[in-house]
This record gives structure tokens, sequence and C-alpha cells, in this order.
């Protein structure tokens, strides 16, 4: 085996995505204190308070005047504006026991009625907790001014961020999608908007979730979505060995972001990413991946996947390598070398001659990389034909297992698919000890007479290692009967 050979192992390493910067941070002063009257932005709609909130309102309004009139207070804001985490308790303590600021705002948040109120009472809760630098509060304060409907249409992203971003810092991660999505619909494409939406699902353990998002955003709004956050999510299925999502994200990044690693990426990464994946697990991703876009790269990815996870050595591979040159996704030399391999060009001249001509007209492959495979297959031209037609050999088989299966193979190879499953069904009845190959090559004897029930019965039916394999001819199979259907 080569090492150029798609059974060539070995774990991709990532270049990392740059460190998520969250900017959680707001200016304080940004929402300053005042009475309860009209805010700035509704200059031109008079607001309307109940009497209930404007009691309850004008103590909190006159105590956040005070952090900035009492040169004392406003001494300690300015310390909690750089005091490090330990310290800001003690700090909030003395704003707190000189304004009775906490419990005037507790009151007035439980004497909203209106809008008017409930944006207010966000818009003073916000300010306090930007003084006291404490982003419960502020989170609160903008949730409340969110939730009222009168926020600014050009403040509605920038508020929806710092709540969803102090709720990831919170491992909130339900509410931080909520609201960094909201952030994004309303046009935020600050801080890598997309990179800590996507990150909320990973760090919620939702591979599948964040992935989706991240592809999502990558259709529908292209130009937030950088190279940091493919990385990113790539790396995350890559770990977690998501076939469908690897594929899905090695693309788009090296369509989006073309350089030498992302094309060493979408050569190799995704099968790497299924060689730890439970069998139908895998073969459930493929079959979801071609339903979507049945296409000679996708079957690609999927027959590798399928050889990786079973470890296959050459000759146990060459039934993926056969599904390839099917779907004209046969198309490196590598493969090909596989195929040739496994297959013995000197059993089977006709199919082997028939592959190095497909490489060698595709310019796939050269003639002289395979001048031993050539030299074979033309050595014993005719043989197969020549053994498969001797009548002999089919009395023989009838009492015999090892010629019953050499006639089969043989059968298969030529394309004679009646003669193939008549063969193979005789092996499979009698028992023997590679009885998942045949079961595989008579579902494909069977497909290859359109008998498309016939082929999934028998695929089916496999139940050990070559399962990964009988499941992707049986994806084939339902490709195939649906485009059948269809020219009907």
């Amino acid at each position: 085996m080569t090492s150029t050979s798609i059974l060539a192992r070995k774990r991709a390493a990532f270049r990392p995505a740059s460190h998520l910067v969250l900017a959680l941070a707001l200016a304080t002063g940004a929402f300053a204190a005042s009475a309860v009257t009209a805010p700035a932005a509704y200059a031109q709609d008079k607001p309307k308070y109940s009497k209930k909130f404007q009691k309850a309102g004008n103590p909190a309004a006159e105590a956040l005047q005070q952090l900035e009139s009492d040169a004392e207070l406003a001494a300690i804001v300015t310390q909690l504006s750089t005091a490090d985490d330990a310290a800001k308790p003690a700090l909030r303590q003395q704003l707190v026991a000189k304004t009775d600021i906490v419990n005037k705002l507790t009151a007035m948040n439980a004497a909203v009625e209106t809008a008017d109120d409930r944006y207010t009472a966000g818009q003073y809760t916000l300010n306090w907790g930007v003084k006291s630098a404490d982003t419960q509060y502020q989170q609160q304060g903008l949730m409340l001014s969110l939730e009222s409907g009168k926020t600014p249409v050009d403040k509605i992203g920038q508020y929806s961020w710092f709540v969803g971003t102090i709720a990831f810092q919170k491992e909130d991660y339900t509410t931080a999608q909520t609201y960094l999505r909201r952030a994004i619909d309303a046009g935020w494409n600050q801080n890598s908007p997309a990179s800590v939406l996507g990150e909320s699902y990973y760090r919620a353990g939702d591979i599948t979730g964040g992935a989706k998002v991240i592809m999502e955003l990558a259709e529908s709004n292209p130009a937030l979505v950088d190279e940091d956050a493919i990385r990113g999510s790539l790396k995350y299925a890559y770990d977690d060995s998501k076939f469908y999502e690897v594929v899905k994200l090695v693309t788009l990044l090296k369509d989006r972001f073309p350089s030498e690693d992302a094309t060493s990426y979408y050569n190799n990464v995704p099968r790497q990413a299924a060689g730890d994946m439970p069998v139908d697990a895998l073969n459930a991703d493929i079959a979801r991946l071609l339903a979507e876009e049945n296409s000679p790269a996708n079957w690609s990815f999927a027959a590798n996947a399928i050889v990786e996870n079973g470890n296959f050595t050459e000759s146990e591979s060459v039934d993926a390598m056969r599904l390839l040159k099917r779907t004209k996704a046969l198309r490196r030399s590598s493969e090909y070398r596989d195929y040739l391999t496994g297959l013995n060009p000197t059993l089977y001249p006709t199919e082997a001659q028939s592959v190095l001509d497909e490489g060698i007209a595709g310019g796939f492959v050269s003639a002289s990389d395979f001048s031993e495979a050539a030299a074979q297959a033309r050595a014993n031209a005719g043989s197969d034909k020549e053994y498969l037609g001797d009548a002999s050999n089919r009395r023989r088989a009838a009492s015999n297992p090892k010629v019953a299966t050499s006639m089969a193979n043989t059968a298969l190879s030529l394309g004679d698919a009646a003669t193939a499953q008549a063969m193979f069904e005789l092996v499979v009845s009698n028992g023997g000890v590679d009885i998942d190959t045949a079961l595989i090559r008579l579902g494909i004897a069977r497909l290859d007479q359109g008998n498309y029930a016939g082929a999934r019965e028998a695929f089916g039916r496999v139940t050990g290692k070559h399962k990964g394999v009988a499941g992707l001819w049986s994806t084939y199979a339902n490709t195939q009967e649906s485009s059948a259907a269809t020219t009907m």
C-alpha cells in the first residue's frame, strides 16, 4: 500500500481559528440617567406612563442622578469601571448603602404597566448595571427595553447582541442563541456574531445545530461568515465525527476561502472524520448527503468514508471502488491503484482494462504509472470470458462452492448480471466463509437487472465488517430507483 492511497490513514491537524473576542462592555454613561420624562428617543412621541410607574420611577431616577452628582459616589463608579471582579461587590455595596438604589429599581420594575413604562424601566436598570459594572442588571435592563417594543430600530441589533453575549458568558446558551440570532437578523455585524452564535451551540454540546447555523448564514448572509467561523465549525464537527457536517463545511471552506490547506482538508478530512463513527450513523449521513446532491464529489466522499470506517484492505474495498466508477467519481490516482490492486487484473482482465482505459482517457492516470497492471490485463485478455463460458465450470459450480464463487465473481466482473445472480444465490444458499461479500455482489447483480427491492434485501442481510459497503450500495439503489421513476 502506498502513502498516496486512500487507505493511508492520518488524522488531520487543523490550523486553529482566531480567538473569539466577545465584546461585552457597555460604555459608562452611554445611557444617561434622568428623571422620569420622555427619553431622547421619544422626542417626537410623548410617552404614556402609568401613574403608578411615575410614582415608583422618580425615586429610582433620583438615585441614578445621585451617582453622578455626588462626588464620592461618582468616584466609586469610576473605580468600578476598572476594578477586578473580587473588588466589585464591596464597591457596589457602598453605592447601594448610600442610595438604596436596588430597592428603588425593584419597586420601579414592579410598577410597570405600559410599554413606555417598560422601556424606561429598562433604561434605568441598564444604567445602574453600567455604573455598577454588573452584567446581571445590564442584561435585565436591555431585555426590558427590547420587550417593550419601544427600542429604536437602530438599537435593536446592539441591545440583542449585548444580551446574547452576557448570556454566553453566563453559560446560558439557550438565551444566548435567541438574542444573538435576533442581533444578526436586526443587522448587527460587528464582533464576529456568526462565530459567537455558532460557538454558543458548540459549547452547549449541539455540534449539529452550530454547523447548521453557520451553513445557513453562509447562504443567507455570506459577508457575516468569515473564514474563522467556518474553520471553527469544521474543527468541532471533525472532532465529533460528524461526517455530513464535515463534508458541507469543508466544501464551504474550499469554495469561499481557497488555500493549500483548505484543499488538503477537502481531500482528506471527510473520510478521516468518518473513521470512528458507528457504521449505521455514517450510512445515515451518507444517505442524507446524497439525497441533497447526487454528485460525483459526494459519492467520492461517501465511498472513501466507508473504506476508512471499515479499515479495508485494497481487496476489501473493490466494491466501494466499483461504485466510484459507476458514479463517475473515480478520479484519483490512488483510487485507481487501490481498485486495480484489489481487483487482480490477472483474474479479471476485462474489468481491469476498462478501469485503466477510463482513467487514462479522463486524464486521472498515465499508462506508465500502471504498466504492470496493464501488462497483466493484456496477457490474460479473454481468459475471464473463456472461463465463464466453459459449460463444465457451470456444472461443477452446482456442487463446488469455490467454483460457484469464482463463476459468480467473474460474471459480475464481466457485467453478466443474470449469471452472477444465479451463482451468488447458490453461494449464499450453501453458506461459506465470506457470505457478506457474496450478499453485496448478489445485490449488485439484482440491481443491474432493475430489481431494486431484491437488491436492498440482499444488502440488508449484511451484518459484518462490510455492512458499510452494503449500506452504500443500498443508497445507490435508492438513487437509481428514484431516477428510473422520474424518467418513466
